[in-house]
């Protein structure tokens, strides 16, 4: 993500206000050092247009399925956050269900 923020820093730009706010969201987003301290955290909406962008998904249409949390979300999350995935559940699973029908589990038999 930190690469098709500066690769596309001028359209960032428009869409955020500032070459500043574009900065300090790949000063955000650049850490790669074990735990994440709480200023490197992703938050919505800054996040939500670059996830989106560097992935090519559609994630503000609604019904449109959700990729799963990661399983370690629950442990590592603020409590404040704690009920935000309830009503996603059901596009959770069907995230889950497309990807199963386009990648079939593999089965090995001896």
């Amino acid at each position: 993500m930190t690469f098709d923020l500066r690769h596309h820093m001028r359209v960032y730009e428009q869409f955020f206000g500032s070459i500043k706010h574009v900065t300090e969201l790949i000063m955000q987003i650049n850490w790669e050092d074990g735990s994440v301290p709480r200023e490197y955290w992703m938050n919505t909406p800054d996040h939500l247009y670059v996830i989106a962008n560097t992935f090519n998904l559609c994630v503000l249409i609604d019904g449109c399925p959700l990729p799963p949390l990661h399983v370690q979300w629950e442990y590592h999350r603020d409590m404040r956050v704690s009920g935000w995935a309830t009503p996603y559940r059901n596009r959770m699973a069907d995230w889950v269900a497309k990807y199963n029908e386009m990648y079939p589990p593999q089965r090995h038999f001896m």
